[in-house]
């Protein structure tokens, strides 16, 4: 049989889409287009506004007029928090945000029986965070990877939490597993996602930080346990690896940029630069200490920028660049670079799609708040 979808909303609707194409998929159905005779139809709703909700309403009339005798099917966060409403304009199958997998199985019992049923349960109740299959929507190159679900901010003009639930987290050892089976996919970009990502860690043991599951997925397939982040005054070791016998192997150097300047236009090949050796001979000390964020005011604010994420480390890296410069010129001292980049990271939201203009835009923002705030 064949199913076509319409997703409304972020990007964690468009995961869970994906989600079920696959489901459906890997049983042996086929996935068309939405303006398209199909078998079955599954619109995927948005709840975040009431312009949301209308345009929710208007996609299900238009495809319960052009489609009469299809299944169609509405879950999100539109039919989770407004169910009667979606069952007035005469659907087949009504689901909320949670229970894909169920859905999906009511989707194909309706397409065998034609029969209506919902799937519904109260979001505030939900503490498992539900596992899907992350890859990409509709054969892109870019591949979604879902690893955080809900919300438990309640602001007054939102309804996130009633559709979602409290916050519910993929535990490390899964989203590295899904990151490291869409790397051998073929996938060269994975956009990792959730309803506040940055909350990401929060119900797990150990309440681990986002930015050490984005270090993990991105980096080392590592549990977040396992990356520390030290202090080494002499910049002398950029870089460390521990292995199983607790031998370590560490990156050297002399302190100077063009060394990962150059490899990164080299890579994977190492040539001859215009850095001097190292001379082991002149090192008399070489010491670790903890990052103690309150001195290293710059690493918090990464730290926060990672966590918005959208255009966040542009901003920060920006901020940065420009205070540097500043300092350099004797116009700030030393300290204010960590209050200016935590300032320009505090400023802003930066969530949200972005284009490469957008960034060259935020870079240049960034760089005119810190010279406006000195």
């Amino acid at each position: 049989m064949k199913f076509a979808f319409y997703t409304l909303g972020c990007k964690t609707n468009q995961y869970e889409t994906q989600a079920m194409e696959q489901l459906l998929t890997e049983l042996g159905h086929e996935i068309g287009q939405f303006d398209q005779p199909c078998d079955g139809y599954i619109i995927n709703t948005c709840s975040v506004t009431a312009v949301a909700d209308k345009k929710n309403r208007a996609v299900i009339r238009r495809c319960r007029r052009d489609n009469p005798d299809a299944v169609i099917g509405v879950c999100g966060c539109y039919s989770q928090h407004a169910p009667e409403a979606v069952r007035a304009l005469g659907v087949d199958i009504i689901g909320g945000s949670g229970g894909r997998r169920e859905f999906v199985e009511l989707m194909l019992s309706a397409m065998e029986g034609k029969t209506r049923a919902e799937q519904l349960d109260n979001a505030l109740r939900r503490r498992e965070f539900e596992v899907l299959p992350a890859g990409g929507l509709e054969e892109r190159t870019r591949a979604m990877l879902k690893v955080q679900d809900g919300c438990v901010n309640f602001c007054s003009y939102c309804i996130i939490p009633y559709t979602r639930g409290p916050i519910r987290s993929a535990p490390v050892d899964v989203a590295v597993s899904q990151a490291q089976e869409l790397a051998r996919r073929g996938y060269r970009e994975i956009v990792v996602t959730g309803i506040e990502i940055a909350s990401w860690g929060a119900d797990l043991p150990g309440k681990p930080e986002v930015t050490e599951l984005i270090e993990a997925v991105w980096l080392f397939g590592l549990p977040p346990e396992k990356i520390q982040i030290v202090v080494q005054r002499q910049s002398i070791v950029h870089s460390a690896v521990q292995y199983s016998d607790n031998s370590i192997i560490a990156q050297l150097g002399v302190p100077d940029m063009r060394i990962p300047i150059q490899y990164a236009l080299t890579y994977p090949a190492r040539v001859p630069g215009v850095v001097p050796e190292l001379d082991f001979t002149t090192l008399k000390l070489l010491t670790f200490d903890v990052a103690d964020e309150e001195t290293f005011r710059c690493l918090a604010a990464c730290k926060k920028a990672i966590k918005k994420g959208g255009l966040g480390p542009c901003a920060a890296n920006g901020a940065n660049e420009e205070a540097v410069k500043l300092f350099l010129e004797d116009k700030i001292g030393f300290l204010d670079i960590g209050r200016l980049v935590e300032a320009v990271v505090d400023s802003d939201s930066f969530g949200g799609d972005y284009s490469l203009a957008d960034v060259y835009e935020c870079d240049r923002m960034a760089r005119a708040f810190v010279r406006a705030h000195l």
